[in-house]
Parts: structure tokens; sequence; C-alpha cells
């Protein structure tokens, strides 16, 4: 099933405050790293080869109000198998599909970095089915 993630305002888009050095956001690929769901007590998580990255559309590191901090705004699809992921799946059912998203950074390489921010404040989104 494809799922429509929605952070392309900047007031509902999550914030980080970058630490790299080495890299600059702008000439970095974003990738979801990520997919975390409230399960109460502990986060019900999704990693890598747990779902599959359709795409990210309109991806913007948009300048925030602290230094180097920026807004993370961008819509996505990703797909899920929740049959394969039960935890995840009651977990969505139970928060009404509300989720937090990770994002991660490549280089031109294709290589995923780390380290290269911390994270400020997190918006929770609706996980919506993308017909």
């Amino acid at each position: 099933m494809n799922y429509f993630i929605d952070f392309n305002k900047s007031a509902t888009a999550s914030s980080i405050i970058w630490i790299s050095d080495e890299y600059d956001i702008h000439s970095l690929t974003p990738y979801i790293e990520a997919i975390l769901c409230d399960k109460g007590d502990d986060y019900a998580e999704l990693y890598g080869d747990d779902f599959e990255e359709i795409s990210i559309d309109n991806f913007e590191a948009c300048k925030g109000d602290d230094e180097n901090s920026f807004i993370l705004c961008y819509t996505a699809i990703v797909s899920i198998n929740l049959d394969n992921h039960i935890e995840f799946k009651n977990a969505m059912e139970s928060s009404g599909n509300i989720v937090e998203v990770r994002i991660g950074f490549k280089d031109t390489d294709g290589n995923e970095l780390e380290d290269l921010y911390e994270g400020n404040y997190d918006y929770p989104v609706i996980l919506e089915k993308d017909e």
C-alpha cells in the first residue's frame, strides 16, 4: 500500500540544526531514513528495507529562525506492507495513522551520511493512503 506524507508547508514541517562543517545541506540528496509511530510507552519504527521510498518531491530546506536551523519542507510517497510489520500497523491504528518521519541525506555518490544535524523539533503527520 502506498502512503502520502505532506510536510509541504513550513508551519507543519520538522526543524533541524545543521552541525556539519563538511557538507552543505543544499548540495545533498534527502531520503526518508525512518518512519516512527507512537505506540504509547515507546515507538514502533520502520527503517531501510521495512518500506520503499517511492518519491520525495518539492524538497526545500528553508532557513529557520535560529542559526544553522532549517525547516524541512517536502511531500513524499512511501510503500509499506503493514502485514509484514504488525507492531507498526497496530501503532498506526491506535494513533490514527499519525507518524514522525526522519530525513537522512546522501552525498553525490549516493552514500548515506551520518551526524549531519540534530533534531530541533518534529511535527507529527498523518500517513494518508495514496489512491
